[in-house]
This record gives structure tokens, C-alpha cells and sequence, in this order.
């Protein structure tokens, strides 16, 4: 029981520590519409927040949309009015940032993006790629995420595998934590990879806990064991207690 307890409780502490993005909810229609529509579409909404319609803002939202426009291919984008998307700006905690303000929404509901200012480059970051989308999606469900990049040219997949699957047939781990594949063989998840700056060259499985959009508690190569994973995220626990 004192285990439990204490497992419960460094979950905990990191979820508080780490968890920087909540989960999205609709807000009115307008947004909702947007938002569903992106979805169906398999594209990331990108969303301009304003409250004055006044010359500068109609300035700015005119470059945010020709940025856009390069990107329309796996894109949506929008323009609300803040005063009428309260439920919306409240659940995603925006309530207090000064407009004009973006953010970006994946096709599954995570939050890829938020900023003030932007440049093409970075709204291209935004595009999340599919692993990261789940990344990003547990996290925000306030999970944790066990990154488990390995594939058909890695050695020791099911070893790898062994430790975070006896860690989350417990049912209380199991709802505090995802477990994510991602093939480092995958062109797909290059930018993901980079952003976690995982080195592509391992040829033994690796299992990352990622704690946050890009962050790492620990990474792991080759066997893992559950005693191994409980350690590290007592640590990191420990750790975020601290500050």
C-alpha cells in the first residue's frame, strides 16, 4: 500500500512539475466548427485571437494569413474574437495573454502551438508530426509518456519493452502514463527526433520518458526493467519537489 502511495505521489508531483498544456475544449460554435473541421479534415487549426478590429489588428491578422498560406496543405486557420470564445479562451487558459494571440491545434486535439509573435519557421514547428501529436495529446490528458523508438532495424525491441509493460499492467500506472512507438527508421518523425535530440545511430531499442512538448526525465538503452523506471521517475520527482 505504502508503494502505491508513493508511486502515486512522484506521478503526481511530476504531472504538477511538467504538465504545461491542457487539454483543449471547443468553446462556441465558431470555434467548435473550426475545430471539428480540421479534425475531419486531418489537418491543425491554427486560430488568431483578437479582441479590437481596429487597423492594426486587421494589419497583423493579414500576415499571419499569408504565412499560412504555405502551409494550407495541412492547415486550417481562423479568426475569433476573444469576447465571444470565453469558453474556449478559458480551458485553454488564455484569458490573461494580450492579443493578437495564436495557437495551433493538431487533427487528435493537442495543442501544438502558442505564441504572440511568430515568423513562418515557427508556425511550421507548430505542425506536429503524428508520434508527437500522441505525445503531446497524453501529456495534456495528464499522462506521462514512455517513448519507445525502436523498429525493425533495432536490436533488443521486446526487452526494451518488458520493463514499461510490467510498470503499466499496474492499473494505477497504466492511467498516469502512455506508451508511444515511434520507428527512428521513420522520415516522418526526423523533426520530432531532433527536437528530443535522440541519436538515430542507436542500434538497441530506446525507451525515453518525456516529461513535456521536447523535455526528457530519462532515456534508456536496450532491456528495461520496471525497478529501473520506478527509480528514474522517483528521481525526477524528487527533483521537481525541489523547485
Amino acid at each position: 500500500m505504502k508503494k502505491k502511495f508513493m508511486l502515486g505521489l512522484a506521478f503526481g508531483t511530476l504531472l504538477v512539475s511538467f504538465t504545461a498544456l491542457v487539454a483543449p475544449s471547443m468553446g462556441n460554435p465558431g470555434g467548435l466548427a473550426a475545430l471539428q473541421k480540421a479534425a475531419k479534415e486531418n489537418k491543425h487549426l491554427f486560430v488568431f485571437l483578437y479582441e479590437k478590429d481596429d487597423a492594426r489588428t486587421r494589419s497583423i491578422r493579414k500576415t499571419f494569413e499569408a504565412d499560412m498560406i504555405p502551409v494550407a496543405a495541412s492547415c486550417n486557420w481562423i479568426a475569433l474574437d476573444k469576447k465571444a470564445e470565453k469558453g474556449l479562451v478559458e480551458k485553454y487558459r488564455l484569458s490573461d495573454l494580450p492579443t493578437p494571440f495564436v495557437f495551433a491545434v493538431a487533427p487528435n486535439g493537442a495543442v501544438t502551438g502558442r505564441f504572440r509573435k511568430w515568423t513562418p519557421d515557427r508556425i511550421k514547428r507548430s505542425i506536429a508530426t503524428p508520434v508527437r501529436q500522441r505525445c503531446l495529446k497524453a501529456l495534456q490528458d495528464n499522462k506521462l509518456v514512455f517513448l519507445c523508438i525502436q523498429g525493425p532495424t533495432t536490436l533488443k525491441n521486446e526487452e526494451a519493452l518488458l520493463g514499461v509493460s510490467e510498470l503499466r499492467a499496474d492499473p494505477q500506472s497504466a492511467s498516469l502514463t502512455e506508451a508511444v512507438t515511434l520507428d527512428p527508421a521513420d522520415p516522418t518523425e526526423e523533426s520530432f527526433l531532433k527536437r528530443l535530440m535522440i541519436d538515430t545511430r542507436s542500434k538497441e531499442a530506446l525507451t525515453v520518458l518525456v516529461a513535456s512538448s521536447g523535455s526528457q526525465i530519462a532515456t534508456f538503452r536496450g532491456a528495461t526493467t520496471k525497478k529501473d523506471l520506478l527509480a528514474a521517475l522517483e528521481k525526477a520527482a524528487g527533483n521537481a519537489s525541489k523547485k
